[in-house]
């Protein structure tokens, strides 16, 4: 008796320990990264007037995954704005450009037999949140939802790291 009361303790504590470190939802990790851009020209109008913004935002999304299929992605909130999500499979290694702060190569890199994910946006001005999902979006910068193992899930992204620009022509 007096060892299974030792051993409960230390299995408890393997338990947590092999159950931190599995994926969250399948996602070992998720990455996101802003662009802001200039295009070359500034559009006007026919009074000669600017016409529509001279900045593009563009949003980076990369997840890691150890399955051939990702989670099934239903919505990124960005901002608190609504993007529908498709995930395309990426290069294991990849360069997206430099740091706007420290001008530093950003590249990313994933685990030998894992699957990097690039996740593909478009405005959904039609997609709603229910209650719960709502305070993690007004909490977060970034959130994707959708559905792992037949269960509904939010997923906060909880960095974003601003990319240098690029000049349009």
């Amino acid at each position: 008796m007096k060892k299974v009361v030792q051993i409960l303790p230390f299995a408890f504590f393997l338990f947590l320990m092999v159950s931190a470190c599995s994926p969250k939802y399948g996602i070992y990790s998720a990455k996101a990264y802003l662009r802001e851009s200039n295009r070359g020209t500034q559009q006007v109008n026919d009074n000669n007037l600017p016409a529509g913004s001279t900045r593009l935002r563009e949003n980076l999304l990369y997840i890691e995954t150890a399955m051939e299929k990702p989670p099934v992605f239903t919505t990124a909130w960005i901002d608190q704005k609504a993007y529908t999500v498709q995930a395309v499979k990426a290069q294991p290694n990849v360069t997206i450009g430099t740091t706007k702060d420290s001008n530093q190569e950003v590249s990313i890199t994933v685990k030998e037999g894992n699957q990097l994910w690039q996740l593909l946006l478009t405005e959904n001005h039609t997609a709603s949140l229910d209650t719960a999902a709502r305070t993690v979006v007004e909490k977060h910068p970034i959130v994707l939802t959708g559905i792992w193992k037949e269960k509904s899930f939010v997923y906060p992204v909880e960095n974003r790291t601003i990319l240098e620009g690029i000049l349009y022509q």
